[in-house]
Formats: C-alpha cells, sequence, structure tokens
C-alpha cells in the first residue's frame, strides 16, 4: 500500500522502525471514506456538514496529511531548504517518568542542532495563540525534551491555512 502512495509510513522521533506508524496518504481516498460512502445525497451533502465540529477535525487532520508531503516546501518558507533534516510525527503517553502526555504533528530535526515542533492548525481565519494554548505549547516543548533528552535548541513553529493574529502569545 505505501508504495502504491494509499499509505505513508511515519516512524515516530527516537523509534525503532517496528513502531513505524502507517497513516492513509491518498486524499482523495481521505476524504472518500470521511465524507461520501455510505451517505446519501439531498441536503447539501457534505458542504452542509463544513460548520460541525468533526468537519473541522478532519480538516485538521488533511492539513497534517498535507504538511508531511510538503516538507521541502515547508522548509523553504522557513529559510532551512539548504540543511539536511529528519521529519516525523511525535507522541507520547503519559507514564511514571513523565506523567504528560504530548502529540506533536510534525516534527524537524535539523542537522544545526535544532528542532522546530510545528503545529499544524486548521482555521477558516488567522489563527489565534490564546495565553492557555502558548503554556500548552511550552509544556509540550518541555516534555518533548524531557522524553527524548534532546540537547538541541527547541523552538514551537506554527503552520496554518491562514496566518497567525498577532498578540503577545505569537511571539
Amino acid at each position: 500500500m505505501s508504495i502504491s502512495g494509499f499509505t505513508s509510513p511515519h516512524l515516530s522521533y527516537g523509534k525503532k522502525s517496528k513502531d513505524t506508524i502507517y497513516r492513509l496518504a491518498d486524499e482523495h481516498s481521505l476524504f472518500y471514506l470521511k465524507w461520501v460512502e455510505g451517505r446519501k445525497g439531498g441536503n447539501g451533502g457534505f458542504l452542509s456538514k463544513t460548520s460541525f465540529p468533526a468537519w473541522k477535525a478532519w480538516s485538521g487532520y488533511a492539513l497534517e496529511a498535507l504538511a508531511h508531503k510538503h516538507v521541502p516546501q515547508f522548509k523553504r518558507a522557513l529559510g532551512i531548504a539548504g540543511l539536511e533534516t529528519y521529519h516525523c510525527a511525535w507522541v507520547h503517553r503519559p507514564n511514571r517518568i513523565c506523567p504528560q502526555g504530548a502529540q506533536i504533528d510534525l516534527l524537524l530535526d535539523q542537522a544545526d542542532n535544532t528542532i522546530n515542533i510545528v503545529e499544524i492548525k486548521y482555521s477558516q481565519g488567522d489563527f489565534t495563540i490564546t495565553k492557555k494554548y502558548a503554556s500548552e505549547g511550552r509544556q509540550k516543548m518541555t516534555t518533548f525534551q524531557v522524553v527524548s533528552g534532546t540537547r538541541k535548541n527547541v523552538f514551537l513553529t506554527f503552520l496554518t491555512t491562514h496566518g497567525i493574529t498577532q498578540n503577545a502569545y505569537a511571539s
């Protein structure tokens, strides 16, 4: 399935190949399985669902899948196209060593001893980083540093559909 492009393998940061996660990578199949298959037409079809939480969650997942396919373009936008990088997603489930769980949408481990923790956010307008969300982002960075044991510089980076609202938490 990976060779055909329907799924893509994702190895989490610091994990062995036996821990590879496979994600559905074909956008058409992803959309069809979620919004078309088994549903009858009428009443606007999937377009009538665009204000539902499930649509917003699916849109975020689809944006993540797209971001993983376009890492070279994202690196160019960050000004790091020439750097060798390793990219992956990352998840930590709470345990006794580190009771705080964390999920990272995209992690860019750069050859210059820098890691970008990329938060991918779908929104229909500018994304606003609130005080609570900024705190959660810092906690996610701390959890990653503790669990991975990295001594690299770690930065929180956002990839959004329409940019970020400039406020005290966006810097």
